[in-house]
């Protein structure tokens, strides 16, 4: 069996050459599942973003991302996406961005970073001069999560993902604009 995974026609491949086959198909899965939720109804992209995120899938992202790849972490519905000024509903995070949210915050589990598609769907949202989102919603801990649009707003990005005290999202609302209050079920 992992003769046959090694070898492909006459040529044995090496598990190097496997590693970045499968690195690239990774990069390719994950700007498929990106257009698909782009091109959805904001419910069934924010409950197609919940499954995947609670996935193996991100399980195997998470612990062992490809470099440059990015995964859908979350989905923006209308109002956001318009508020944003963002051309797409897919919230990436990226690989880079997952780097240093492992070095910073260290203290996160992965169970918690499967939180932020509901932190995005139902927390307090604030903007913030600076054209970023912030969300805010009690899980346990009360957590927070930045989004940003690129500058030519084609993509959006999660910036940041941690737990707060109380006092940072009351400084957030005080500086920033409350676009939406705590979502009920």
């Amino acid at each position: 069996m992992l003769r046959a995974a090694l070898c492909h026609g006459t040529r044995s491949r090496s598990i190097q050459e496997i590693v970045v086959l499968g690195k690239r198909r990774q990069l390719e899965s994950h700007s498929l599942i990106r257009d698909k939720v782009n091109a959805s109804t904001s419910n069934l992209a924010l409950g197609t973003v919940s499954s995947l995120v609670a996935s193996q899938v991100f399980t195997d992202w998470f612990q062992q991302p490809a470099t440059g790849s990015r995964f859908v972490i979350a989905a923006l519905d209308e109002d956001l996406q318009r508020r944003l000024g963002a051309q797409q509903k897919a919230v990436l995070l990226s690989d880079e961005t997952l780097a240093k949210q492992k070095q910073h915050h260290p203290e996160l589990a992965l169970d918690e970073y499967r939180l932020i598609p509901e932190v995005v769907r139902k927390g307090k949202v604030i903007r913030e001069k600076d054209a970023r989102l912030y969300f805010f919603q009690r899980q346990g801990h009360l957590y927070m999560a930045a989004i940003k649009a690129t500058e030519d707003k084609a993509e959006n990005y999660l910036v940041t993902f941690f737990r707060v005290r109380r006092g940072h999202m009351q400084r957030k609302q005080r500086r920033g604009e409350l676009i939406r209050d705590w979502q009920k079920d």
